[in-house]
């Protein structure tokens, strides 16, 4: 079972920690959460190339295909790998630069070799991974990452695996005091621990695959 904390409980403890209790209300709840906010990004993007970021890692089945493009699901945040049924078993693709798309259209590799690149349409925000050749949906296998919880009320949760939450609750303590041109020395160094236990389970989803495929093109 999830072990969720809720936003309400995140907040209550960076209060705590950063004794904003006695700061005579000059950090709001409002500007907590939206450093939560942020602390939960930079958690789903630390954790995306390793192991504590592999129960977050979603399967998608592709159900709107348009040519080359295939559209992926809404709550999209970060690709982690795309595949092909091909000869019985699963064949990982190949990163593409999309400023190739014409050539790749007019001259495509071998299925067994397939090509691919990540767009989000600028105009609705929707997300594509473009494939070459154009291969059948139904054997065309993509993993990712769902977006980052929002935390828009108290008490939307977190999944606070193996208690990666104080990941947030530091980084965020560090920018209250930051704000009020505190010392953040004692904070930086334990977030810096917590990093280091996080990239520890590294060995999950090294393809490289979110360095090469950029998040927006053009």
């Amino acid at each position: 079972m999830a072990d969720l904390v809720t936003r309400l409980e995140l907040r209550t403890r960076v209060r705590l920690q950063a004794d904003l209790e006695q700061d005579g209300g000059v950090i709001s709840n409002d500007e907590i959460n939206g450093y939560l906010r942020e602390g939960v990004k930079e958690l789903y993007d630390l954790m995306l190339d390793n192991e504590s970021g592999k129960i977050f890692v979603k399967n998608h089945v592709i159900l709107v295909q348009t040519g080359h493009a295939y559209k992926l699901a809404d709550d999209f945040y970060k690709l982690t790998s795309v595949s092909y049924l091909y000869g019985g078993n699963y064949v990982l693709g190949t990163p593409a630069n999309p400023t190739d798309y014409a050539s790749l259209a007019a001259d495509p590799p071998d299925v067994s070799d397939f090509r691919y690149y990540l767009r989000i349409d600028p105009g609705t925000g929707d997300s594509y991974v473009y494939v070459f050749p154009a291969v059948d949906p139904a054997n065309l296998a993509v993993t990712y990452m769902p977006v980052p919880p929002t935390l828009a009320t108290d008490a939307d949760t977190l999944n606070a695996i193996n208690g990666w939450d104080e990941y947030v609750i530091i980084s965020t303590v560090i920018k209250c005091l930051a704000r009020q041109s505190m010392d953040t020395a004692a904070f930086q160094l334990r977030l810096a621990q917590v990093t280091k236990r996080i990239q520890s389970h590294s060995g999950y989803l090294e393809t490289g695959m979110p360095e090469v495929v950029r998040d927006l093109v053009p």
